[in-house]
């Protein structure tokens, strides 16, 4: 690795207006992100020796579309996408032995899509959905700790799906909204796994005047238990508490509450 990198990137489009109501477009963009060397502190920390760990590149391919129907009651917009990592900067942790490293992943790519849905039937009502997809693997990672060649990018779901309305009733706003997230792993290894879970939040808004509003909610409504980040290790290691038992984030718990905003 060397401490002057350069790199040059890019980013170049083209759209296509195929009427007023129908635009296709499509974008390849570069990114770069340069090397580094490990801290001597943070060598200490793990208590492992770490190598310096080379640039990483990324080509970005995207095409989208963005389209409104019935005079604009419904909008649609939708993206393709497809990213091309070459030698993908890793974070690899070993629970067993707590050593850690930032390792070149060699090759990585992640392929999707995302689609969003606005319909406004009448003027008060307004209904939403959106789904995304993503597909992201190591094609070539070769560590120390094993091979990860063909395993899945850690921290991210493959499916996201959201949906949700606001209705509008003279100086009352009501809303509801539904968002499911996928399964995914915590860790390269691929052996630690968050479930999926679907999380509903409500709200109540009354708008006094332009100056103030009040609103009542209640986010995570079914007060749904689950974990953001599992670190894959038991707490006896840690805290001398019981075995097998994960170390994680919870996410947040039901939270009903009321919100007053005033302007001046």
């Amino acid at each position: 690795m060397d401490s002057n990198d350069e790199a040059f990137v890019g980013k170049a489009g083209i759209r296509y207006s195929y009427s007023e109501n129908h635009v296709f477009g499509f974008t390849f963009s570069q990114a770069y992100r340069p090397g580094s060397v490990v801290p001597v502190a943070y060598e200490s920390f793990i208590g492992s020796p770490q190598e310096p760990y080379d640039p990483e590149y990324l080509d970005n391919y995207e095409i989208s579309y963005r389209g409104i129907f019935l005079d604009g009651k419904l909008r649609i917009n939708a993206n393709l996408f497809y990213l091309d990592w070459t030698d993908l900067q890793g974070f690899v942790f070993d629970p067993i032995t707590f050593q850690a490293s930032i390792e070149n992943a060699g090759d990585a790519e992640s392929k999707g899509g995302e689609l969003e849905i606005n319909f406004t039937p009448i003027e008060q009502l307004v209904i939403y959905a959106g789904l995304g997809y993503s597909d992201a693997k190591y094609v070539e990672f070769r560590s120390g700790l094993g091979n990860f060649d063909g395993n899945e990018f850690e921290g991210g779901p493959k499916e996201n799906y959201v949906t949700g309305f606001n209705y509008q009733l003279d100086k009352f706003t009501i809303g509801a909204n539904a968002e499911y997230t996928g399964s995914y792993f915590t860790d390269v290894q691929n052996t630690t796994m968050i479930p999926s879970r679907t999380v509903i939040d409500l709200d109540l808004t009354y708008r006094y005047n332009d100056n103030i509003t009040v609103k009542v909610y209640a986010d995570n409504l079914l007060d749904k238990r689950y974990l953001t980040s599992d670190f894959g290790f038991n707490r006896a290691r840690v805290a001398g508490g019981p075995r097998d038992q994960p170390l994680g984030t919870l996410g947040d718990p039901r939270v009903i509450g009321l919100k007053t905003v005033i302007n001046f």
